[in-house]
């Protein structure tokens, strides 16, 4: 029984702790770092304390923004250290990549119901049978397989080491399943149909390349933990400690992709008896971000390679520096068509040894990628273009990219965007960059600095870069049309494409005429559920937006933002570069610099809207595409690039023993449904996770419950 002379202390306590505060809804911490041991005794207690109180509310939305006194709005680590945010999503992409070396699964109608929130489940799935040799025959049954612990006679040695060690990173094991005799032929079936979230390749590798093959699948999955440390992952360490995140990160990217090369040429190889000795080396070219990507550039032929890690088809441009070239680019449904355009920018401060960046870009599309499956492309060198380029130029009329139903208007006095047509509406909208001057402060309270936590604007109104010179350049191709915008002056240099598809504390500002939200907005909770937001107002308590009018009004976006009809500005941090400190831990300013001057940052943001109560003409509403869209952009292809000038690697011999197409499921699953993950679990079971992508109002159809079966 709790001592009534404690419960009295709690209270005291508490009586004294809320002065503090000006909300409703109080925090109490408990404890601090190394204080707890025993976490399970301590969750318990926990759990009991949240079920005796079943009456008590609950709280839907979250705390954001923080802050620790009237000035210091803990809203600046939103932004900090843009690239870094951005490399560890890459190599989050790279890590769960579902290369699954499995053979086909069907997805039928189902009776198990799928709805909102994640549905988890964990199937045991003894065999999968492959359709490449063709199928048995009904009246024939193979032979049934040992459970996996019993069955060491069916490994070779590297593969039954990595099993019987009971290591968390299996390989995927493909036994074969011998039938009746008299049969014209074997089945393969499947074990471990999954590497976690990376497929290490069994076949054909000795035993040390198979220890190295998982090992380097470890590095990356340690690496990435470290990446999501609360300094990490926020921008908020040390200059140096972010250069060796960065290091880290790029070692386990390229650690992970060595195997890339043989597990594709293993899933695409058209005779699954015939031992290969096509030695195909794949990597993803991180450099491509400032157009440096060394096969693209200076091989005349090369091996594009496109994996949809989703569960639904998926069309995706590929866009590689090219140095001005033509090419033939051959995919699963013959010849390609292709598109060279301008780059974003010249890049000519990106001093990399013995690389030269691209001023050109090819771009082509991938379409309709398998779901779960890949798409391989021969790209051949023909003849060099003519040096022609498009020149950046001020337009003097207004110009229209796009058509009918999606497309965006220039201005041609401003050379700003006027207006944007989307799923056949029509809105008049303009974008621009602007900065804010970051407090400089000092300790005391009343002076506080922006530094890597916190945003400390000195002014309330953003100043516009539009007293620097904007240069601009057109590109109209077969596959896209781009209108490049270019802001320079003596301290930033801003350059930016408006694209689209036929099918300081530095700011990008978006305003919408004849548009009124009474200041509501939404962001997403981690891709989740979408919370709302108002202008200068708090759900708990009474709040003045006086002293801090913008950083108090910033929220974190992890996938997107959304104004609904019926305030005009969408305000979005993309840079930050501070000189001076915070004083709330990190010790020095935030100030990233590289090849000696200020750190460059691409990115993208992409622009939807439709109406919110009708069905837009793909038969989706325009919160189910919202849903889609975040999907496609979390989880995107990866693109393998090779070289292919070897004669192992000519195009005929690529043709006559590689299919240009596979996919690790017979049918696609609705776009309502995600695989969250697939992989090994405990004894010849697996968990296997879906996902409804979707909340309860987002669209009348896809918003309700899924039902699905595994054929298997």
């Amino acid at each position: 029984m709790v001592r009534q002379k404690e419960v009295q202390r709690f209270v005291d306590y508490i009586n004294l702790y809320i002065q503090w505060y000006p909300t409703r809804n109080v925090f109490i911490p408990m404890g601090g770092d190394f204080q707890y041991e025993a976490a399970e005794k301590n969750y318990i207690n926990m759990d009991r304390f949240i079920n005796s109180q079943p009456a008590l509310k609950l709280k839907t939305d979250d705390f954001f923004p923080y802050s620790s006194d009237a000035l210091s709005f803990w809203t600046g680590y939103f932004t900090s250290r843009p690239n870094s945010k951005r490399f560890e999503r890459i190599g989050h992409n790279i890590l769960q990549k579902r290369l699954e070396r499995i053979h086909p699964i069907q997805f039928l109608s189902s009776k198990a119901p799928l709805t909102s929130p994640t549905t988890s489940t964990v199937r045991e799935i003894e065999t999968i049978p492959s359709s490449r040799s063709g199928p048995p025959e009904k009246d024939k049954k193979p032979i049934p397989v040992q459970p996996l612990p019993k069955a060491p006679q069916f490994l070779d040695a590297a593969e039954w080491n990595v099993l019987k060690d009971g290591l968390p990173i299996m390989n995927p094991i493909e036994l074969l399943t011998r039938l009746l005799s008299g049969e014209k032929y074997l089945t393969m079936s499947l074990i471990v149909p999954l590497v976690t979230k990376q497929l290490v390749a069994s076949n054909g590798v000795n035993e040390s390349d198979n220890e190295n093959n998982v090992n380097s699948l470890r590095y990356l999955r340690e690496i990435m933990g470290i990446m999501q440390h609360h300094d990490a992952i926020t921008g908020t360490e040390k200059q140096h400690v972010a250069n060796d995140y960065v290091r880290l990160l790029t070692r386990g990217i390229e650690y992970a992709e060595k195997p890339t090369g043989e597990i594709i040429r293993n899933l695409l190889q058209t005779s699954i008896s015939e031992k290969l000795d096509i030695n195909l080396e794949l990597s993803s070219c991180l450099l491509s971000n400032i157009s440096i990507c060394h096969i693209s550039q200076n091989s005349d032929k090369f091996i594009v390679t496109v994996y949809n890690p989703l569960a639904w088809p998926v069309t995706h441009y590929v866009r590689l520096p090219v140095n001005n070239k033509k090419f033939d680019i051959q995919g699963p449904d013959g010849q390609e068509t292709y598109d060279i355009v301008d780059t974003i920018s010249d890049f000519a401060f990106a001093a990399v040894p013995n690389e030269v960046p691209s001023k050109q870009e090819l771009v082509f599309a991938a379409k309709e990628v398998p779901p779960m499956g890949i798409k391989l492309y021969y790209v051949n060198q023909v003849n060099s273009l003519s040096e022609e380029s498009v020149e950046p130029s001020l337009v003097k009329e207004d110009l229209q990219f796009g058509n009918d139903q999606t497309n965006f208007q220039i201005d041609g006095e401003t050379n700003l965007l006027k207006s944007v047509k989307i799923n056949g509406i029509k809105l008049d909208i303009t974008q621009n960059f602007y900065f804010y001057y970051g407090a400089t402060g000092d300790a005391d309270k009343t002076h506080v600095a922006s530094g890597a936590y916190l945003f400390r604007p000195t002014q309330t109104t953003p100043e516009s870069f539009i007293n620097g010179v904007l240069n601009t350049g057109i590109v109209k191709g077969e596959h896209v049309e781009e209108f490049h915008q270019k802001w320079s002056d003596n301290i930033v240099d801003i350059s930016q494409i408006i694209r689209v598809y036929k099918s300081k504390e530095i700011i990008s500002k978006f305003t919408v005429s004849n548009f009124d939200n009474k200041g509501v907005f939404y962001t997403d909770a981690n891709g989740r559920e979408m919370i709302k937001r108002t202008l200068n107002l708090r759900p708990d308590y009474t709040y003045n937006s006086i002293l801090q009018p913008v950083a108090s009004n910033y929220y974190p976006i992890t996938s997107k933002i959304i104004i609904k009809d019926e305030d005009k500005d969408l305000e979005l941090a993309v840079h930050r570069r501070l000189m001076k400190d915070d004083n709330k831990g990190v010790g020095e300013n935030l100030n990233e610099t590289e090849f000696d001057t200020g750190v460059y940052v691409r990115g993208s943001h992409y622009l939807l809207f439709g109406s919110s109560t009708k069905i837009n003409s793909d038969g989706k509403s325009t919160a189910a595409q919202e849903r889609i869209l975040a999907q496609k952009k979390l989880n995107q292809p990866w693109i393998g690039i090779g070289d292919a000038t070897s004669d192992a690697l000519a195009y005929d011999q690529i043709k006559s023993k590689l299919n240009f197409k596979y996919s690790a499921l017979l049918e696609a699953l609705p776009e309502n449904i995600n695989i969250l993950s697939f992989e090994p679990w405990t004894n010849n079971t697996y968990l296997l996770r879906f996902e409804h992508i979707m909340e309860k109002n987002d669209d009348p159809d896809l918003s309700k419950p899924a039902t699905l079966d595994i054929d298997v």
